[in-house]
């Protein structure tokens, strides 16, 4: 850390035990806080995730580093709730998701913006309680997950809808799309599935989710992409972080619960997200500016511990 002036923590949940227990996130942090101390290194957690933290110790190690860093925020209220309910002081502010930061091309309408196209519904699941991933398994719960999705799929089918599945984790999520396939018993032959592309690169995730007019999404980064792309999204929550985003776009109607879902409801919220596209689109539109605005004013505020003017701070 010699030499280095500012540290910076980003990224999904980093403040969780929930993977790797106390000796995962917790000390890695404490440990990586402590360094910087001791070399004089400014320190700034930017707009995290926060939860699970169950272990005592955890929570110690986590009041400690936020206790000694130097600027530190929240991606969600929910988050910030929770950091405050372990016993961390000072305030815990809220600031927007850093990959609201991206600048993408202006999205164009996939499929679905004549009369003649189907509307291609982009579909993005999870490996919900499957025993090669998911921090505990219950097949029977991973089968029944599967079965509700194939039954979907079967729906869009039929109502002359393009279906899209795409992965954002394309280790896991592959499998989960494989097993929704093959449970449609053949259906999914139909030319309203669109052929998958290979997804290697960050490019060839934005360019796949382009292709869909609607999605459907269970994963943090499916939903947000979605919305930068200025796409309606119904999101399928296992985790309060998801509702978080369609909140703050004005959309938190459009979400499911995973662990209680039925197909049934997932059509209707579908048929609704549909039938109020445009206006959806504006909305979304609408609510990214603000977003991308707080993030500018957070960036000053942390380079600024090292001494650094932006343009943006010295104009104003």
């Amino acid at each position: 850390m010699k030499g280095v002036e500012l540290l910076l923590v980003a990224g999904s949940q980093q403040l969780n035990d929930g993977y790797g227990g106390v000796w995962g996130f917790p000390y890695t942090l404490l440990k990586w806080t402590v360094l910087s101390k001791c070399t004089g290194t400014k320190i700034a957690i930017l707009s995290v995730g926060a939860g699970p933290i169950d272990s005592p110790i955890s929570k110690f190690f986590f009041r400690r580093v936020l206790a000694w860093v130097d600027y530190r925020s929240y991606r969600d209220a929910f988050s910030s709730r929770l950091v405050e309910s372990i016993g961390a002081k000072g305030i815990h502010p809220v600031f927007p998701d850093l990959v609201y930061s991206l600048q993408f091309p202006a999205p164009t309408q996939a499929h679905g913006s004549s009369n003649t196209s189907p509307v291609v519904v982009g579909i993005n699941p999870v490996p919900y309680y499957d025993n090669f991933y998911w921090y505990s398994c219950d097949p029977v719960r991973y089968s029944d997950y599967v079965r509700k999705f194939a039954s979907f799929s079967e729906w869009l089918d039929k109502t002359s809808h393009g279906v899209l599945y795409f992965p954002t984790q394309v280790r896991a999520d592959v499998r989960t799309i494989d097993d929704i396939i093959l449970a449609l018993n053949g259906s999914s032959k139909s030319p309203n599935f669109l052929r998958r592309n290979t997804i290697q690169t960050f490019d060839d995730l934005i360019s796949e989710i382009s292709r869909a007019d609607l999605v459907v999404a269970n994963r943090y980064h499916g939903i947000l992409i979605s919305l930068i792309l200025n796409k309606p999204v119904l999101a399928v929550a296992y985790h309060e972080k998801s509702r978080a985003l369609l909140a703050q776009v004005g959309l938190e109607e459009f979400v499911v619960n995973i662990n209680d879902f039925k197909t049934e409801e997932l059509i209707e919220r579908l048929k609704a997200l549909e039938a109020n596209a445009p206006v959806i689109r504006t909305k979304i539109a609408q609510g990214m500016a603000p977003l991308r605005r707080a993030l500018h004013a957070q960036y000053d505020t942390v380079l600024g511990l090292i001494g650094f003017k932006s343009d943006t701070a010295a104009a104003n």
